[in-house]
């Protein structure tokens, strides 16, 4: 079982172990160490103390001697220098007498020969002063076997006094070799405590850093095992049972790998579906009826699908660096500006244009472009789509052909045929029969109905085609309300029809007949589908200066939302039952061809009334 887990030590708690086991160690070994260092200054203290003593003996006793020899000399000579020398030698004498006492006293603890030698001391001074040595004035050498007796005491007193000097010394002695023992002893104990805690420090910080060590490399080594075997895609071993921050460390790892595994897994599906994705776009880009090139900004091509190999019979290698303006027949002068041109043309609405296939023929195709960018990278990309016309193009021709055919090879004989009749009904070619008159009527009828047909045919594809020519001129949107209300007053009488007029006076550039066939178309449409007796409302305002808004209103029957858009195509009409006897279905897809020539739109709602109201918003232009 592990360190940790019997334990339950975090990995903070072991190194805190690790650290404070010679700390505590130190500690103690510092306590015992202090208290021995104490004790040997205590010691110290004490040996110095007693050398001083054994000193203070040498130098009364060194004194004394001086002292003696120097009063001899004054005895003996008369010198008196000597007689200062000795005085200053006793004096010396007194000054270490005194002290040496008292450190017998506190020291040694021998208070009994502190007192014999302050003892021998006094006396040694008073048989001095006592005896024929004594410095008198006449200084007589002869005195010195006067009174033998006295110089006995001296003697004595001498011999008794450098006795006790001698023990004072020996004592001394004793003590000093006896401190200096126990000084050496206290040394080698210091040293000995010094080399135990550095063997103690140094087995304990071993042994708890092999302990811990062993487990936390251990479990380092786990971790890094599992490093390996999660990059390489192996199982991991068993997770770790301690309580420490390794063992979360390979938690938080786990739960990282499991994170990393569902990641994994998930990016697999993900590539999985990008990639069937892919394939089904592919196929889906090359199955298209359109031939796609992605270029970038100077109109070098990157790619191109399926169809585009085959509708031009090119690939990759057959643009080189010339560029996706290869593909198209156009003007030498336009062929630096091509891709700035598609850009302003073509992004909105597709224009018309002639590809050449890689054997210079020459295609009829409607070309888009759409730019977009790439997130990752950031740059900017653009596609080309290019939509073969060639069926649209033939459908073209062939209505170009028909309405050329309607123009000559019919509309001529009807306006003959009309000639003929009416030349007929005045009696040109002599007096004809009331009965045949009314029959030529009924040909004629049907004749100009369907020459008018032809005319508004021819009229709605040149509008369509963008074939007409405007003559912009500035008037009065106001002024051609009421042009159209005098035009249709007699109508709205022989019905009983109330027009109301409320219009804004508004001056901008526009064809004027055109405007005016525009609002008279709507304006008739609303006679034609109210019921006698009922009302017409037309209004014209300008909204926020920019544009003109017309609205035409009846009570009509209305238009169903579902027809709304339609109505404005050719020989489409809200309800073809009804309104097939009164109209072919032209009128309002005239309108809106004129309206968008004008840059305008238009459109129908229902009207508060119940019945239509048309609208019309043409630009305001000065």
């Amino acid at each position: 079982m592990a360190l940790g887990s019997k334990f339950k030590l975090t990995l903070m708690h072991k190194l805190g172990l690790l650290v404070s086991m010679p700390l505590v160690v130190n500690f103690i070994l510092y306590m015992d160490m202090q208290k021995r260092i104490n004790s040997l200054e205590l010691l110290i203290d004490q040996l110095a103390e007693r050398r001083d003593m054994m000193v203070r003996a040498n130098n009364i006793i060194t004194n004394q001697y001086f002292a003696i020899q120097s009063l001899m000399q004054f005895k003996m000579f008369g010198i008196q220098k000597e007689r200062e020398n000795c005085l200053r030698f006793i004096k010396a004498m007194d000054a270490n007498v005194q002290p040496l006492s008292e450190m017998l006293t506190s020291s040694l603890g021998n208070p009994q020969l502190a007192k014999r030698l302050l003892a021998y001391h006094e006396q040694w001074q008073i048989a001095l002063k006592e005896s024929q040595f004594a410095m008198d004035e006449q200084n007589q050498i002869a005195s010195f076997f006067d009174d033998l007796e006295r110089n006995q005491r001296l003697k004595r007193t001498m011999i008794g006094y450098l006795n006790t000097l001698y023990d004072v010394s020996s004592e001394a002695r004793t003590a000093v070799e006896k401190s200096t023992a126990e000084e050496g002893r206290s040394k080698e104990q210091l040293q000995n405590l010094y080399r135990l805690g550095l063997i103690i420090n140094s087995l304990s910080v071993l042994a708890l850093a092999l302990i811990i060590g062993y487990f936390m490399v251990r479990k380092v080594q786990i971790l890094g095992e599992n490093f390996e075997r999660f990059a390489n895609d192996k199982p991991l071993l068993p997770p770790l049972r301690a309580q420490d921050e390794l063992t979360e460390l390979d938690k938080r790892f786990r739960q990282m790998a499991n994170s990393i595994d569902n990641f994994k897994s998930m990016q697999s599906e993900m590539l999985q579906t990008i990639a069937s994705s892919r394939d089904e776009l592919q196929t889906v880009i090359d199955t298209l009826p359109s031939a796609l090139f992605i270029t970038d900004e100077g109109g070098k091509v990157e790619s191109i699908n399926k169809f585009a190999e085959q509708l031009l019979g090119i690939n990759m290698e057959y643009f080189d660096e010339a560029g996706l303006v290869k593909a198209f027949k156009i003007k030498k002068e336009m062929k630096a500006n091509f891709m700035q041109m598609l850009l302003r043309d073509a992004t909105e609405n597709p224009v018309e244009m002639e590809a050449l296939t890689s054997d210079r023929e020459i295609v009829p195709v409607r070309v888009s472009i759409t730019p977009f960018h790439f997130e990752s990278s950031g740059q900017k990309k653009y596609l080309t789509a290019v939509v073969d016309d060639t069926e649209a193009f033939k459908l073209r021709q062939a209505k170009s052909d028909f309405f050329s055919m309607i123009s000559h090879d019919m509309r001529t004989p009807l306006t003959t045929i009309n000639g003929v009749l009416q030349m007929a009904l005045v009696d040109a070619f002599g007096e004809i029969p009331e009965m045949a008159k009314s029959k030529f009527r009924l040909s004629l009828s049907s004749s100009s109905l369907l020459l008018d047909l032809i005319n508004r045919l021819l009229r709605v594809e040149k509008l369509a085609g963008g074939n007409i020519e405007l003559f912009l001129e500035s008037a009065d949107i106001a002024d051609i309300v009421h042009d159209v209300e005098k035009v249709v007053l007699p109508q709205l009488e022989a019905r009983q029809l109330k027009l109301t007029v409320d219009t804004k006076s508004c001056v901008t550039k526009m064809d004027k007949s055109y405007v005016l066939e525009v609002i008279m178309n709507l304006v008739t449409n609303a006679m034609k589908y109210s019921p006698d007796g009922g009302q017409i409302k037309v209004r014209s305002v300008v909204e926020e200066g920019k544009e003109i808004l017309i609205e035409v209103e009846d009570n009509g029957p209305g238009v169903p939302a579902s027809k709304r858009d339609v109505i404005f195509e050719r020989f489409k009409q809200a309800d073809k039952d009804r309104d097939r006897k009164i109209g072919f279905g032209l009128g309002l897809a005239i309108c809106k061809s004129i309206v968008t020539q004008h840059g305008g739109t238009i459109g129908v709602r229902d009207a508060e009334s119940g019945g239509s109201r048309f609208w019309v918003r043409l630009p305001i232009l000065t």
